[in-house]
């Protein structure tokens, strides 16, 4: 559930926003690289898997912290 909520704001900050559902790629942050020599921005991603959301924000009581 948190991986796709993730996802769907990610698609939902991206040039996808208005998509009906987009594949997001996910992974480790241990497998995220920066290629020498490569452009501000860029990165390697080593085993992703991908997961299709819809580009949303979650609702505002979704940060309450849980009690």
């Amino acid at each position: 559930k948190i991986l796709a909520q993730a996802g769907g704001i990610a698609a939902y900050h991206s040039k996808a926003r208005k998509a009906g559902s987009v594949f997001v790629s996910w992974t480790r942050a241990r497998d995220v690289s920066k290629p020498r020599g490569a452009r501000p921005g860029t990165v390697q991603i080593r085993r992703q898997s991908l997961i299709k959301v819809r580009p949303a924000l979650p609702p505002d009581d979704s940060w309450a912290a849980p009690s």
